[in-house]
C-alpha cells in the first residue's frame, strides 16, 4: 500500500509526500499492460500477436509514466478528499534533487513524489454580534423626491406650447441671430437661428438675463459659452449651422431676437395620466405621491444597505485576519498564469487577490451560517422581475416564460443571478445580529456618500 506522510508549515500550507514501491507498482503495470498488448495494432502483427518485449520496447516507459502519475494523482485527491482539506489554487509538486527512472522491467525499489499544498484554514468567524454597530442612512426628503418624480412624470406625458411669458428654465428657445462687428452687425456676417436649451446655457449671467425676457425680446451672446463643453467642430456644426465644407471665419459674439419659446405643459392629473403612468392603481395626485414613494424608499434603502455591506465586508476581513500561504499561492499565480503575468505582476497584484480570497473564506462561513439555499423558483422570480422592469411594460405571460426559459439556459447567468440572490439573503441575515443605527440625510448628501464609496470601489481602495 502506498504511504503518505503529512508535514504542517502553517495553519493553511503544509508538504504532503506520497511514497509507492516496486511492490506497489508491479500489479498495477502487468495489469494495464496485458490490456495494451490484447489491443495494440503493430504493423506485421496480428492484433494482439505482437510480441511482449517488442510491446515493451514500444510503450514501455509511457505506459510505466501513465500508471505511475495515476497512482499518486488518485493518492493525493484521495487523502485531501478523506480529510476535508478545502485547496488554494491546487497542490503543486515540489522541485527535488533526486531523478527516477521508469524501466518496465526494472523499477526502483520505490518512488517519493512531496506536493505543495494551500489550504483553507480553520477559523470562528467574528465580528455578527450586537457589539458591531453600523449607521444607515435614512433619506429625509423622500416626499419631496417623490412629488418631483410625479412632475416629471407630467412633463413627459405633457403637450408642447408655446407660451408668451416670462422664459423658464426648462424651456427651449430660438433666437435669429446675427454676426457682431464690435456693437454693429457685421456687414457680410454670419446670420442663422439657434436652438438651446436654457438650462443647458453654461454663461450664467447669460442665463439668468433671459430668465427675465419673453419671446421678441433681443439678447448679444457669445456663442462659443451657451452649451457647456462643446469643441469649435459641434459650434460650427450644430450652433453655426454651418456647412461641413464652409472653412469661413465666424465671430463668437452674436446679437438675436427670440422668435420662438418652446415649453413642455406638464400633463392634467385626469384618468388617463393614471392609467399611463400607474395603471389605475391611483385615482388622485396624493395616492400617486404614495405610490411613487414606495418605489423611492426602495431604491434608496437598496442603496443605503449597499453601504452597510460594504462597511461590515471591511470591518469582517479586518477582524478575521485569516492567515494565507502566501509564497505558495505567489508560486501557484506565477505557474497557473505562465506567459500572462510575470513575477513582478504577481507581487503587485497579490494583496488585491489575497483580499478577494479572504472573503470569499468569510461569504463562504456566513453562507453555512445562516444555512442559505437559493432555489430554482427564485432565480426564476428574479428574471421575471429583470424583465418587467427592462421592458417597463406588461409582457404577455408566454413571452415572459419564454425569455426566463431561455435565460434559464445560460449557465454563467443563471450562477450570476443564484450568487446575486445568496448575497441578499446572507447580508439580510446578517443585519439582523449586528446593531443598526438609523441617519437620516438629505438624497443630495446621500449620493455624495455613495459616490465616494463607490469611486474608491472602482479604484481598488
Amino acid at each position: 500500500m502506498p504511504t503518505i506522510s503529512r508535514q504542517d508549515l502553517s495553519p493553511s500550507h503544509l508538504h504532503l509526500t506520497i511514497t509507492v514501491t516496486r511492490e506497489d507498482l508491479r500489479p498495477k503495470l502487468d495489469s494495464e499492460f496485458k490490456k495494451l498488448k490484447q489491443r495494440a495494432t503493430i504493423k506485421g502483427f496480428r492484433p494482439g500477436q505482437a510480441p511482449a518485449q517488442y510491446v515493451k520496447s514500444l510503450y514501455g516507459s509511457s505506459l510505466f509514466y501513465d500508471v505511475f502519475n495515476k497512482m499518486m494523482s488518485e493518492e493525493l485527491y484521495g487523502y485531501m478528499r478523506d480529510n476535508n482539506l478545502d485547496v488554494l489554487g491546487q497542490p503543486l509538486p515540489v522541485e527535488e534533487d533526486r531523478k527516477y527512472t521508469f524501466k518496465f522491467d526494472n523499477p526502483e525499489p520505490e518512488y517519493a513524489l512531496t506536493y505543495e499544498i494551500g489550504h483553507v484554514p480553520k477559523f470562528e468567524l467574528v465580528g455578527l454580534d450586537k457589539e458591531q454597530t453600523y449607521e444607515r442612512y435614512a433619506i429625509s426628503n423622500i416626499e419631496a423626491l417623490a412629488t418631483n418624480d410625479l412632475e416629471e412624470a407630467r412633463k413627459r406625458g405633457g403637450k408642447r406650447i408655446t407660451p408668451e411669458d416670462d422664459i423658464l428654465e426648462d424651456d427651449i428657445i430660438r433666437v435669429d441671430s446675427k454676426e457682431l462687428d464690435g456693437d454693429q452687425p457685421k456687414e457680410g456676417g454670419w446670420a442663422t437661428t439657434v436652438t438651446v436649451f436654457v438650462k443647458s446655457i453654461s454663461n450664467a449671467d447669460l442665463k439668468q438675463q433671459i430668465l427675465g425676457l419673453k419671446k421678441g425680446a433681443t439678447i448679444r451672446f457669445d456663442i462659443t459659452q451657451l452649451e457647456e463643453e462643446r469643441d469649435e467642430t459641434f459650434v460650427r456644426k450644430y450652433l453655426l449651422n454651418l456647412p461641413e465644407d464652409d472653412s469661413r471665419a465666424v465671430g463668437n459674439m452674436f446679437e438675436g431676437e427670440i422668435i420662438e419659446v418652446t415649453r413642455m405643459a406638464a400633463a392634467d392629473l385626469d384618468e388617463e395620466f393614471f392609467q399611463a403612468n400607474f395603471g389605475g392603481s391611483v385615482s388622485s395626485e396624493g395616492e400617486a405621491i404614495e405610490e411613487l414613494k414606495k418605489g423611492v424608499e426602495q431604491f434608496y434603502e437598496n442603496r443605503a444597505n449597499a453601504l452597510v455591506f460594504r462597511e461590515m465586508q471591511d470591518r469582517l476581513l479586518q477582524l478575521n485576519n485569516i492567515e494565507l500561504p502566501e509564497a505558495f499561492l505567489k508560486r501557484w499565480l506565477k505557474l497557473s498564469n505562465e506567459g500572462v503575468l510575470s513575477e513582478a505582476e504577481v507581487e503587485k497584484d497579490y494583496e488585491n487577490f489575497a483580499t478577494s480570497l479572504r472573503w470569499s473564506m468569510l461569504r463562504d462561513k456566513m453562507l453555512a451560517k445562516y444555512e442559505i439555499t437559493v432555489s430554482e423558483d427564485e432565480i426564476r422570480e428574479e428574471f421575471y422581475r429583470n424583465l418587467m422592469s427592462y421592458f417597463r411594460a406588461q409582457l404577455p405571460f408566454d413571452m415572459l416564460k419564454g425569455g426566463v426559459d431561455r435565460m434559464m439556459q445560460d449557465k454563467k447567468e443563471v450562477e450570476r443571478v443564484q450568487s446575486n440572490i445568496e448575497y441578499e439573503k446572507m447580508f439580510t441575515a446578517a443585519i439582523a445580529d449586528v446593531t443598526i443605527q438609523p441617519k437620516a440625510i438629505t438624497s443630495e448628501e446621500f449620493h455624495e456618500i455613495f459616490d465616494s464609496a463607490r469611486k474608491k470601489v472602482e479604484e481598488g481602495a
